[in-house]
């Protein structure tokens, strides 16, 4: 997981999985800046606050990835306070994280191509 989630470069871009998160979220934040202010989301970052809390939850062997985890469901929830709960790249990333699983990756050409995630135990 850590390999994939700094290391690996993934498709003939190179990019990286930060940088495959950053490129979906600029798009959200484009969609964000054209909106009058009376239409932007209110109160986005009390949100940034309990994933902060609720992710300290998680097994012990996985806070090496807290700062990516609680910026990934933050940014899944801005996502969807913009475009409502609609089948794009954060809908399903959140989708990896309910079913236990920790989004790690991509495999294929970015955008083509599908997500890496590693099964998260959840044994003491």
């Amino acid at each position: 997981a850590k390999y994939h989630a700094y290391e690996e470069v993934f498709g003939e871009d190179e990019y990286t999985w930060k940088d495959i998160k950053e490129n979906e979220m600029s798009e959200v934040w484009g969609e964000i800046y054209e909106l009058n202010d009376d239409q932007k989301p209110q109160d986005l970052d009390v949100l940034l606050e309990v994933f902060s809390v609720n992710v300290r939850r998680v097994s012990v062997e996985f806070n090496i990835y807290y700062e990516d985890v609680v910026a990934d469901l933050n940014n899944c929830a801005i996502n969807r306070a913009v475009n409502g709960n609609t089948h794009n790249f954060f809908e399903k990333l959140f989708e990896i994280y309910k079913a236990g699983y920790f989004p790690c990756g991509w495999y294929g050409d970015y955008p083509n191509g599908s997500f890496i995630a590693l099964k998260i135990d959840s044994k003491p």
